[in-house]
């Protein structure tokens, strides 16, 4: 069974190689201004034309005492300056407090799995299982064995289509919720 990995240092790791991966790939570059809850910041977005979807990254602390590895995601091409939102966040603790939805896991052979645990703004835990059509997949945490939703495998050639598939997925259940 996975388990996900909680030792701060190894995780900061393991967030450092997911954003060298993804920023491996051929990008354009925009700025742009993000909303946010409470306002909007201009930012720097690289967009990914052959997986349709753009990311931001960043150190957040927005809320000092629960810091975190911030991905921001959406499938539109944005355009310079503009206004954009993202509908997709894969976040990861930098805080053992960290309240995010992003984890890491390792399996029994040291495969690297990205899991997010489902909490999305509109859906209640049983409502995002039951409209999620990605792969779930059960890792323990602090003991408890959790559902999580696969994002990808860290490390497989594969894992900027399955990024962008997840993207699209939590793009499509926010569409269906509107």
């Amino acid at each position: 069974m996975l388990s996900t990995i909680q030792d701060l240092a190894h995780i900061q790791k393991l967030n450092n190689r997911f954003i060298n991966q993804i920023q491996a790939h051929p990008s354009k570059t925009y700025s742009v201004r993000i909303g946010w809850p409470g306002g909007t910041r201009t930012c720097t977005v690289n967009y990914f034309p052959n997986y349709h979807f753009w990311m931001f990254s960043e150190i957040n602390h927005d809320h000092p005492s629960r810091p975190k590895y911030l991905h921001a995601l959406c499938s539109a091409e944005p355009h310079q300056n503009q206004a954009v939102s993202a509908p997709c966040q894969i976040n990861f603790p930098m805080a053992s407090k960290s309240q995010v939805a992003g984890a890491f896991a390792a399996d029994e052979n040291s495969q690297i799995y990205i899991l997010h645990i489902g909490n999305i703004h509109g859906y209640t835990q049983t409502s995002f299982w039951q409209n999620f059509r990605g792969q779930k997949i059960n890792a323990l945490h602090a003991g408890k064995v959790k559902t999580y939703a696969l994002v990808g495998l860290l490390g497989k050639p594969d894992l900027m289509t399955q990024v962008a598939d997840f993207v699209k997925e939590i793009e499509r259940m926010k569409q269906q919720k509107a």
